[in-house]
């Protein structure tokens, strides 16, 4: 990976770790493949502040072949005043496994998906659990990028993601940025 986009990738992820919106996201050489059906691999994390008025950490990885989607993805959120007083109050997370139908064309990606996750959440002051169940993950992504070089490796990423489940349901969206080529 070039040097600039190394810095670039971490100053991202350490906006994305202090609360901040962000995405990061790096991908495999096979993603620069000119056929539209090459298999593309990409990692993306997300940070930034929830409905509830915590912090929503989101690291996720996704694999892409022919129209077909494989993700698998890790959530947590803390209802608390920010990071590290919610994370010491309580906190929810998710980890699912995901599969969707996705599209591509030479400005962007456009992805739906769904599958089962394990859904808990921990309350510090109560004890370790409070509860544990199963869900519905779902989530929708749209990466646009500038079709024109030499900015075509920088583009926007708008999504939605959610979880159905018995114990409580949730849903959110994200902005950000996106960088490298996703075609």
């Amino acid at each position: 990976m070039p040097r600039s986009v190394s810095l670039l990738f971490v100053l991202l992820l350490s906006a994305g770790l202090t609360g901040m919106p962000a995405v990061t996201v790096a991908q495999t050489a096979s993603t620069l493949d000119a056929r539209p059906d090459a298999p593309r691999s990409w990692l993306s994390m997300e940070g930034g502040h929830s409905t509830s008025g915590g912090f929503v950490a989101r690291l996720s990885a996704h694999h892409v072949r022919a129209p077909h989607l494989f993700s698998a993805r890790f959530l947590g959120e803390s209802p608390g005043r920010g990071f590290l007083e919610g994370f010491f109050q309580e906190s929810r997370s998710e980890l699912g496994g995901l599969y969707g139908r996705s599209t591509n064309w030479d400005w962007g990606h456009a992805s739906v998906s769904t599958g089962v996750a394990v859904v808990w959440e921990e309350a510090y002051s109560s004890g370790p659990v409070n509860w544990t169940t199963v869900g519905l993950p779902l989530e929708a992504t749209l990466y646009l990028t500038i079709p024109y070089r030499p900015i075509d490796w920088l583009g926007l990423k708008v999504g939605g993601h959610g979880n159905i489940n018995l114990e409580d349901s949730f849903a959110g969206a994200t902005v950000g940025l996106v960088i490298g080529k996703l075609r």
